[in-house]
């Protein structure tokens, strides 16, 4: 199992190093617990904890030493995954495919990440996607397209989801607001 563990989940030298370390000074740390918060189907946020002692229903792995737990409903968002040290000198899990990235950069460019790396794949299941097509006063307009573009339910989306998700990710958001024309496309449910 150790070999297939090593593929399915990495750590660095220095991040294995950090870890033995605190451990090794403590008398009640059993190993290390990652932490994934799944945001949509495709991404997730990830974060670390040295524990005592592991969670019901967590799984354990153990790679180049240390015990690993992880919960097994997000056993899946785990392969891949790297342990690392970031830039701050903390430990850092990090999965390549499914880590939302960093936020950073102009309120624009912020957005555009969340639409590309959130908003977009899950309304890619309903035929649907949102295009930024400005920023005025700290607010996003946006259009949208595909089966979204005429949908009876574009203002439960818009307002309760998509809005939702930036505003909650980019605290310098004001609003999102719908500039589409849903009187055009393919099969609007309603005309304007």
């Amino acid at each position: 199992m150790s070999s297939a563990e090593a593929s399915y989940l990495s750590i660095t030298d220095a991040a294995q190093k950090q870890i033995k370390d605190q451990l090794q000074n403590s008398d009640s740390l059993t190993g290390v617990q990652i932490i994934v918060e799944p945001t949509s189907p495709l991404k997730a946020k990830y974060r670390i904890e040295l524990v005592e002692s592991t969670a019901a229903g967590s799984i354990k792995l153990n790679l180049k030493g240390i015990n690993i737990f992880s919960e097994r409903k997000t056993a899946s968002y785990l392969e891949g995954t790297i342990i690392e040290i970031n830039g701050e000198g903390e430990l850092e899990p990090r999965n390549p495919q499914l880590s939302i990235s960093k936020l950073s950069g102009s309120l624009e460019e912020q957005i555009q990440l969340m639409l590309d790396e959130q908003v977009n794949p899950m309304l890619a299941s309903h035929g649907g996607n949102v295009m930024l097509e400005g920023i005025k006063d700290s607010t996003a307009y946006v259009r949208l397209g595909g089966g979204c573009q005429g949908c009876s339910m574009i203002d439960t989306t818009v307002k309760q989801g998509v809005e939702v998700m930036l505003k909650e990710a980019i605290p310098d958001l004001a609003g999102v607001y719908d500039v589409t024309d849903h009187s055009e496309g393919e099969s609007p449910f309603f005309t304007g």
